[in-house]
């Protein structure tokens, strides 16, 4: 299917404000997955795909997901097994900053647009909300028409709960007035959106958007510009690779640097060290809450460490590495963390990197150095506190 006809089936005339993030598939940024079409496997039964969007299978790896970049960028997901029951949910997670919101809005109705590769699949859409910051990355406990879920939800149908059908011809379904006025001030909210049909193998759908608006009426999410749906992404998750590159990855693109400075350390012909007086990171966006940081080689993707190099400039000219290596972040006295960034005023006591011989003034020798690094910001929920 050309994706000029997709795209102008899945962009009607109306559109609201949707209170999803990343929900418009097209432009949604793929940060921590490939987004160049490869499947990837959801092991087990329950994985993060795309931002802010974790899937869900009845049956343990049975589900593969990938960008489909032969269908406006589209979410594909795809059974792989030949299991019995085949059922799948996708699911948002939507912080209490964003959902105190829509409960001061009594009523919200849900839309999806998208298809499937063969047969017909129904599919129904459920508001949840809960309470507690560390919510179970499975919403689902057991599968059905009408799925149990896990405890720490509390369910809102929408009005008569209807199932809608989606075809092998891009259509939206509809899932008028969620009543939300019983929704507890200070609560996250859950949109589950889940198969009541039983996939059969190879069976695929592409899920173009998914939207939440107020009013009786679901329509389609506003456009946005991939700059601003990447903005609101990063309110959950940011990272220094490029989009699509998997954490841990061997690059240097992107990657931070902080310079190293010299120190004298004691008496002798090895009597001075490269030093770090910081180490910081200053989030692209300010995030939901202080997150689960970590900080990457970019030589080795070794977590928790970072790179570090150093070199000798003659004053000609020349300038000549002379050492490198990795040093873990453990060996750095910590500073201070919140949703802004995180910081480390010094390395401990006796950290060094690489010995050196002391500058010689009648050559003009003058050694520097530095440190490199990527890092991840990690505040989604089911994931990070």
């Amino acid at each position: 299917m050309a994706n000029s006809a997709f795209l102008q089936l899945a962009n009607p005339i109306v559109t609201q404000k949707s209170y999803l993030t990343g929900w418009r598939f097209t432009t949604n940024p793929w940060q921590f997955n490939l987004r160049d079409g490869t499947p990837t496997l959801v092991a087990s039964t329950t994985a993060y795909s795309c931002d802010q969007t974790i899937i869900q299978s009845e049956e343990p790896n049975n589900v593969e997901f990938s960008r489909d970049i032969t269908v406006a960028n589209t979410l594909k997901t795809n059974i792989v097994n030949a299991g019995t029951s085949g059922r799948l949910a996708i699911i948002q997670y939507i912080d209490r900053a964003t959902a105190a919101g829509m409960v001061a809005i009594p009523e919200f109705s849900g839309r999806m647009f998208g298809f499937t590769n063969t047969s017909t699949v129904d599919v129904k859409m459920s508001l949840l909300y809960f309470s507690t910051d560390t919510p179970p990355l499975a919403a689902i406990t057991s599968w059905g028409i009408n799925p149990t879920f896990d405890g720490v939800f509390t369910e809102i149908k929408s009005a008569n709960d209807p199932v809608g059908t989606l075809t092998t011809t891009p259509n939206s379904v509809q899932f008028p007035k969620y009543d939300l006025t019983a929704v507890p001030t200070n609560s996250h909210i859950a949109i589950v959106v889940y198969t009541t049909t039983d996939l059969i193998p190879n069976q695929a759908i592409n899920w173009a958007d998914v939207s939440i608006v107020r009013g009786p009426l679901g329509v389609a999410s506003n456009p946005q510009t991939a700059d601003d749906v990447l903005r609101a992404c990063e309110f959950y998750y940011q990272h220094s690779y490029d989009n699509g590159v998997i954490p841990g990855t061997i690059t240097t693109v992107g990657e931070s640097h902080t310079s190293l400075h010299i120190s004298f350390e004691t008496s002798g012909p090895d009597s001075w060290a490269l030093m770090a007086g910081v180490l910081s990171t200053v989030y692209t966006t300010p995030m939901r809450a202080a997150p689960i940081h970590n900080y990457y080689t970019s030589s080795s993707g070794l977590i928790d460490n970072v790179d570090w190099t150093w070199f000798e400039y003659d004053g000609a000219g020349a300038i000549t590495p002379t050492g490198s290596g990795v040093s873990p972040v453990t060996t750095w006295e910590f500073g201070n963390a919140s949703n802004k960034g995180i910081f480390y005023p010094r390395a401990a006591a006796g950290t060094s990197f690489g010995a050196l011989t002391a500058p010689d003034p009648t050559t003009n020798n003058t050694r520097g150095g530095y440190l490199s690094n990527h890092h991840v910001a990690d505040a989604r929920l089911g994931v990070a506190p």
